[in-house]
């Protein structure tokens, strides 16, 4: 179990990567609509209180304009929500003291509220006033506003004369202070919603952009096993070879021949596994440059498979080519590697007597290349796994006939840098058949 947790350590890194970043961005997204639905409820409350404020300035503003009408009674507030107190100080008393701080007498209330909940006189002072204030009474709520007044009116009930020093306005603000807390509710309850939306479409996003990385890892930490895999054998059987060669230092060369043979066969093999790696190596890391230019792929390719005439006529195959000019803009030393790497893959997978036929055609859009032989052909499984890294159908007879695994994964990675598809079906009635395209314009 311990071996099998090494191996697959990289998953458990990546699990606990997402974790951490799902965490990091539904604390992002709390924080920026925490920071949103704060700034919303201040601008919201500033804007009903500003005009509230607005209103009581209003009312505020028209008692001054009536404040020569001889009964001060006779102003008139249409809106129900509104109150006025005045209060009144004796207006015999004419002192500088008085003025700034006048003995409140009593107070002339106009509007609704009941006089249970006026302030009381000896609380309104010159501190008070000039301030916006909200207060609960009677279970509603009020916004309360304390000006400061000098002006002497008659009382109407009364016929007195009076001096108005401070009037205070009452505003009911229920329906500000509902409307608030409504929205207050609807703002949590749609930052609730958001956040939920949030995590789930960043675990989503996370889930899709790390993805790529978990196929890229785990292809990866496959790459490595079987590179490390594939390396040790070769240099197994080239090291016992020469190791019982140097056990037995008293035989002659052609006594040890056949093991410098199967060396020397191991060596060539290992160089071309390193070179096929080297290869991958690069293409993954994008830097294999590629030479483009437009060419007639009828002459690159007649040019590139006229050696494999002779080869498939001495291990008594046919080699069949039918082509149609179409000119394409490609590097011709990758089709080059291209094309022996599947003619190379065709001739090893087929029998005497078996057919390879290459046939080149002029699409709409791509150029078209077939190689069908009527070899032994592939499995369903081999189908989908051809174009990865080490896959061999039947290993034992890849090693005996040099091959790696890894041609036709380079095989599909030309194919695609240079921006054209590749693919593997079954010929009929029997054998395989590669279908590669090019684009033809770029």
């Amino acid at each position: 179990m311990k071996k099998n947790n090494n191996k697959h350590w990289y998953k458990e890194t990546l699990r606990k990567n997402k974790i951490g970043f799902l965490i990091f961005n539904i604390l992002l997204i709390t924080v920026v609509f925490l920071i949103f639905t704060i700034i919303l409820t201040v601008v919201v409350e500033e804007r009903f209180f500003n005009d509230v404020q607005t209103q009581i300035k209003r009312i505020d503003q028209e008692i001054d304009s009536n404040s020569f009408n001889k009964y001060v009674q006779s102003l008139e507030i249409e809106d129900p929500r509104i109150t006025v107190v005045l209060y009144y100080s004796d207006p015999k008393e004419t002192s500088f003291d008085q003025l700034l701080s006048p003995d409140i007498l009593g107070y002339i209330k106009i509007g609704n509220l009941d006089d249970l909940y006026v302030t009381d006189i000896e609380k309104i002072s010159e501190e008070d006033s000039e301030k916006y204030d909200k207060v609960e009474i009677g279970k509603h709520n009020y916004m309360t506003f304390v000006t400061k007044k000098w002006y002497k009116t008659v009382d109407k009930e009364t016929e007195k004369d009076i001096v108005v020093s401070y009037v205070k306005i009452y505003m009911n603000i229920d329906g500000e202070v509902a409307s608030k807390k409504e929205l207050n509710v609807g703002l949590i309850m749609c930052t609730l919603l958001l956040l939920i939306l949030g995590a789930l479409t960043g675990y989503l996003i996370m889930k899709k952009s790390i993805k790529p990385l978990e196929v890229f890892v785990e292809k990866q930490v496959a790459f490595v096993s079987d590179a490390s895999h594939e390396l040790r054998t070769p240099i197994a059987i080239v090291q016992s070879k020469i190791e019982n060669i140097l056990a037995n230092p008293e035989q002659s060369v052609y006594d040890v021949s056949e093991d410098l043979a199967i060396s020397l066969t191991e060596l060539a093999r290992l160089n071309k596994l390193t070179a096929d790696l080297l290869a991958l190596a690069r293409s993954d890391q994008e830097r294999v440059v590629y030479n483009l230019e437009k060419v007639n792929l009828n002459i690159l390719i007649s040019e590139i498979i006229d050696p494999f005439f002779e080869i498939a006529e001495f291990e008594n195959r046919v080699l069949i080519y039918q082509a149609e000019d179409v000119d394409v803009t490609i590097d011709k030393d990758k089709v080059r590697e291209l094309m022996i790497i599947i003619l190379d893959n065709a001739l090893k997978y087929t029998n005497e007597g078996d057919e390879i036929v290459i046939t080149l055609r002029n699409g709409l859009f791509d150029a078209i290349i077939e190689i069908a032989d009527t070899g032994i052909g592939i499995s369903e499984e081999t189908k989908e796994k051809i174009f990865e890294r080490f896959y061999r159908e039947d290993k034992a007879r890849s090693r005996q006939t040099g091959g790696n695994g890894l041609g036709l994964s380079i095989a599909k990675t030309i194919v695609t840098d240079m921006r054209g598809k590749i693919s593997v079906d079954h010929n009929s009635p029997k054998g395989t058949k590669f279908i590669i395209s090019f684009p033809k314009t770029r």
